[in-house]
């Protein structure tokens, strides 16, 4: 399972993110602000689709830094249905992601809000 992580700022100690399905990560990717988050997830579904490709866990902050936010890529998976997500955890305190949860269960993904994993040091 790849695991991709959209944060403009954090970067999470891999060894305590929390396992999904008894998959545990070795390496996490990091996306630092929404067009290379879309870019990463574009890439995934031409992988998965065409080569059978592994799936993909997200982990997405809301705030990435100036005027962005993670809203262009919530807009992306619900419109196009993005095939191959595992799963993806909202680890954003910024309460409108909890809206974001109902809007990407409703487009059919696992999505839950989650504390944030313990950082590098």
């Amino acid at each position: 399972m790849n695991w991709l992580v959209i944060d403009d700022e954090r970067t999470f100690d891999v060894s305590h993110v929390p396992p999904i399905s008894n998959e545990v990560p070795t390496e996490l990717n990091y996306a630092r602000n929404s067009n290379d988050g879309l870019l990463a997830i574009a890439k995934h579904c031409v992988a998965y689709t065409l080569h059978y490709g592994e799936e993909l866990m997200l982990y997405l902050d809301h705030d990435l830094g100036g005027s962005d936010t993670i809203l262009p890529v919530i807009n992306f998976l619900v419109s196009v249905q993005v095939p191959g997500i595992a799963w993806i955890k909202i680890h954003s305190q910024n309460p409108v992601s909890a809206d974001y949860v109902q809007v990407l269960r409703h487009a059919g993904y696992i999505c839950e809000k989650v504390s944030l994993p313990k950082l590098q040091g």
